[in-house]
This record gives structure tokens, sequence and C-alpha cells, in this order.
């Protein structure tokens, strides 16, 4: 007790004094897992966090099916344009044979003037055809959705985890404001947010987790959560401090072990 005197300062000059009769023994049954509770508490958060991903696991299934059919559209009619390509070479054989007639005439009686004439001035009017730019528009938004979807998805994560209180948010540091139990049942932590106790151990209760597990620091500076029942109130906190501690309902105290017979 020494220890929490240094700590906390007194509280009625002894352990037990001033507080006779606040607590009772309780028994380990019946007690919730913390587990359980905390797969209660946060199974909405998580449900959220899931249906987001399966909202940009849709969107990105419609840009891959987007994908495929722009893909199947352009070959088609790349398709298309070798058919035509096939045609206007058979076309061309054909009227290969009129260039022939023409290119014989030409070298046999000359090449006519009205025929020069037509041909400089297809010429002079057609020009060299300008080279077309490439257009942006599809890096543009290749940048788009590789830059701006994990950028979208870390603003939405850091908005998400803004709204989570800090785990030591609204804690009393002040001793008189703080409520202390003794440990009356020896309780195994079997996670790491669950503090270890011991039969007689002191422990400053930090708050509460509906009624049936506390939050607690013991006087080597251990923290953690513990269940009600193992333990009884010997100090409520003083006025204007956090609520009052409802102790949780009584339990049986477990069976003393039968003594070997010699």
């Amino acid at each position: 007790m020494e220890g929490y005197e240094s700590m906390y300062g007194g509280y009625g000059g002894s352990m037990y004094g001033g507080a006779p009769g606040l607590g009772m023994p309780y028994g380990p049954e019946g007690v919730t897992s913390l587990t359980q509770k905390m797969e209660g508490a946060t199974g909405q958060t998580f449900a959220l966090l899931q249906a987001i991903v399966q909202t940009f696991g849709g969107f990105a299934q419609m840009l891959e099916s987007t994908f495929m059919a722009t893909h199947s559209s352009f070959f088609a009619m790349v398709g298309v344009a070798d058919q035509l390509g096939q045609l206007r070479n058979a076309l061309g054989t054909v009227l290969g044979l009129f260039g022939l007639v023409a290119w014989l005439r030409r070298r046999l009686f000359g090449p006519n003037a009205q025929d020069e004439l037509r041909r400089e001035f297809r010429a002079f009017a057609g020009g060299a055809p300008p080279v077309p730019r490439p257009s942006r528009k599809p890096l543009i938004v290749f940048l788009l959705a590789v830059l701006g979807i994990p950028y979208a998805m870390h603003r939405l994560i850091r908005v998400l985890a803004a709204r989570i209180p800090p785990p030591g948010a609204g804690v009393p540091t002040d001793p008189s404001q703080l409520a202390f139990v003794r440990a009356i049942h020896a309780f195994p932590a079997r996670d790491a947010l669950e503090l270890t106790l011991q039969p007689g151990d002191i422990v400053a209760v930090l708050g509460a987790l509906e009624g049936e597990w506390w939050r607690g620091r013991t006087r080597d500076g251990r923290e953690g959560f513990f269940p009600a029942a193992y333990v009884e109130v010997i100090r409520q906190p003083g006025a204007g401090a956090v609520p009052q501690l409802q102790e949780a309902a009584p339990a049986p105290a477990p069976p003393a072990e039968a003594k070997k017979v010699d």
C-alpha cells in the first residue's frame, strides 16, 4: 500500500480505511469474454470497411469490363479495316487493267494536256497531309485512376481514424477522482488487452466497459481490462469525479480445493 500512497496519495490512512463493507466477494463465473464484447462493439465498423472495399472492388470490375469491351470493339474495327483493305486490293487488281490501258494510250499517243493540268491542280490543292497529334486524354485518365483512387482511400481512412477517440482520452489523473478495488480472485489474462490479477492486488479503476469489465492500472504500472466480479470496491471516487462504480451481481465464491489425505 505504500506504493499507492506514493503514487496516488493517501485516501483514509490505510488500504481499508474509510470504506468498510463497500464490496462483496464475487465469483468468476458468468463473465462474458472481453474478446466477444470487443467483436460486438467493432462489428459495425469492420462491416462498413468491408462494404467500402467491396464498392471499390465492384468499381474495379466495372473498369475491367469497360476495358475488355473497348479492346474487343477496337480489334473488331481493325478486322473490318483489314477486310476493306483486301477488298480494295481486289478492286485495285481489276482497275489496274484500266490503268494499264491508259498508260499504253499515253505511251502511244503522248500525254493529254488536260490530264496534266488536272494532275497539277490536284497536287497544288491537296498538299502534304498534317501529322495528327496524339491525344492526351488516355494518359490523364490513367494518372487520375492510379493516383486519385489511393489518395481518396488515404483520406477516407484518416477521416475514419479521426473519429476514433485515443486510448487515454478522458482518463482522470487526479487520485481523488479515481476508484480503487482489491482483487479477491486470481484472473489470468487471455490476451494482450486483459490485466492479470492475483488475490490482494490493488487496482485503480480508469474506466468501465458495459458494467461487467473495468479498465484499471496496478501499482507496478500494468494496464488492462478485468472482470468486475473478480474484485471488490474499497473506495469510490470523490465528488465531481468519474461516475460511481456499479458493482457486479454477486456470484458464489469458487469452491475450496480438497485437502490431500496422507
